[in-house]
């Protein structure tokens, strides 16, 4: 569905969650986009790469680690971003206004269970 809320602008739900997960003032650094993302270093080097060819993100050197990079939107990735942002709550609301107040807890209950038992495989698959 965000896929399809997406198209008429220009973007992909991958572009759209990308710019959604980019804060308009601060924007995020580059290491720290790949976790909120959930990306491994490749997938989200070539998502950047896009992104900064569509003019919707610039790469800035980081203020306090000049090593760093920082990801920030352009006038026009803030403009896709507010536009997307807009899509995304009138759907959420759409959905949840459809919804009961136990539908909803229920709905986040089993969600957190499925989080957790990811996260106990996930644990057994990598341990530290």
């Amino acid at each position: 569905m965000y896929n399809e809320m997406s198209k008429p602008y220009g973007v992909t739900m991958a572009v759209g969650l990308t710019l959604l997960n980019l804060d308009p003032k601060n924007g995020v650094s580059s290491t720290a986009l790949g976790p909120m993302m959930g990306m491994e270093s490749t997938s989200l080097s070539r998502l950047v790469n896009n992104l900064e060819d569509l003019n919707l993100i610039e790469r800035k050197q980081n203020p306090i680690d000049k090593r760093g990079v920082h990801i920030h939107l352009t006038a026009l990735g803030l403009e896709k971003r507010d536009l997307i942002k807009e899509h995304v709550l009138n759907f959420n609301h759409r959905v949840t206004s459809k919804l009961s107040a136990e539908d909803i807890k229920g709905y986040f209950k089993t969600i957190e269970m499925l989080e957790n038992v990811a996260s106990q495989i996930k644990s057994t698959l990598n341990p530290e």
